[in-house]
């Protein structure tokens, strides 16, 4: 499978807030509302094959209020539930790490519920370290994971 992955634009706006909506009108509602700041900061990657967008991956450039914003975060990657398990999310985290890297993040962090075996899998594939847990209230713990770069 061809797929290109490349910086999101407002062009995409449309077909990533689908993919982030989680299927709800008010989700599509508050991903057109939240993914544009993301996008207008260049804090997305998408995954793309025919002007198809298949997957996305967005970011915080700061994160613990660092002086020099050297600390990332990774808040959100979502492939399309069709095209899960074809390496297109292990695309988008390695340009996500190369462009973190290049552009002087020395750590990457993220959260990782504790049901998203693949994902928990991924992190440790990439030789994350596991720095904890966070709990949102959401009856869910979060694996709390730290990349070096």
């Amino acid at each position: 499978m061809d797929i290109n992955i490349r910086q999101g634009t407002l062009d995409d706006l449309e077909q990533v807030s689908e993919i982030n909506s989680f299927g709800t009108e008010e989700g599509l509602m508050v991903a057109k509302q939240r993914l544009p700041s993301f996008i207008e900061a260049g804090n997305l990657i998408v995954a793309e094959r025919d002007s198809q967008i298949l997957g996305l991956l967005y970011f915080e450039r700061k994160f613990f209020d660092t002086a020099n914003n050297n600390n990332w975060f990774l808040t959100q990657i979502t492939v399309k539930e069709d095209f899960r398990g074809k390496g297109i999310g292990e695309k988008l985290w390695a340009y996500f790490l190369q462009f973190a890297r290049q552009n002087g993040a020395k750590k990457v962090f993220a959260d990782i519920g504790e049901s998203n075996i693949p994902s928990r899998k991924k992190a440790k594939k990439l030789k994350a370290i596991k720095s904890g847990y966070l709990d949102f209230g959401d009856g869910e713990l979060r694996n709390f994971y730290r990349f070096d770069l």
